[in-house]
């Protein structure tokens, strides 16, 4: 073989061998842009995990917040079948009425102030006993605040 046939020859086995460096280098490059792709998704999933947990705190503290307010009203026992719903605000509450649930049912007793003006650790009294064959199974309390017209809601389960 003469020289030009040895250097086609050559030629030729440089050329396969670019090709299959080629080809392995593209092989490499899929496998990488799957990866980077996976590691995309991934990294959505552990985003949106950040922000349902940023989500999910900020309610968590919210919550706490509210409950380290103190409460309008706490129900107490006093004795036998006499209970009372206590003021523990430092302002006063003015009560509407006390609804019986389910409708039909009634308390033994229940004493509200005739103007439903309740000073700070003022107490609305009420008789309830499971004996009573007409016992609610809850009571709710419908207050507002001072001057505040919103009336709320306090739903004591019996």
């Amino acid at each position: 073989m003469e020289a030009l046939g040895w250097f086609n020859f050559a030629t030729i086995g440089v050329a396969v061998i670019a090709a299959g460096v080629a080809w392995w280098q593209a092989a490499e490059a899929r496998k990488s842009r799957k990866g980077a792709e996976a590691a995309v998704v991934e990294a959505r999933r552990a985003a949106d995990a950040s922000e349902r947990q940023a989500v999910a705190a900020e309610k968590a503290v919210s919550l706490q917040e509210e409950q380290a307010k103190p409460q309008p009203w706490t129900a107490k026992h006093i004795s036998g079948d006499l209970y009372a719903f206590v003021n523990n605000l430092t302002e006063v509450l003015r009560v509407h009425k006390v609804e019986c649930s389910p409708e039909g049912t009634q308390l033994l007793r229940l004493q509200i102030p005739d103007d439903g003006i309740c000073q700070p650790g003022d107490r609305v009294e009420f008789m309830y006993s499971v004996k009573f064959h007409n016992a609610p199974h809850k009571l709710v309390l419908h207050w507002t605040r001072g001057a505040d017209d919103e009336v709320n809601r306090f739903i004591l389960p019996l």
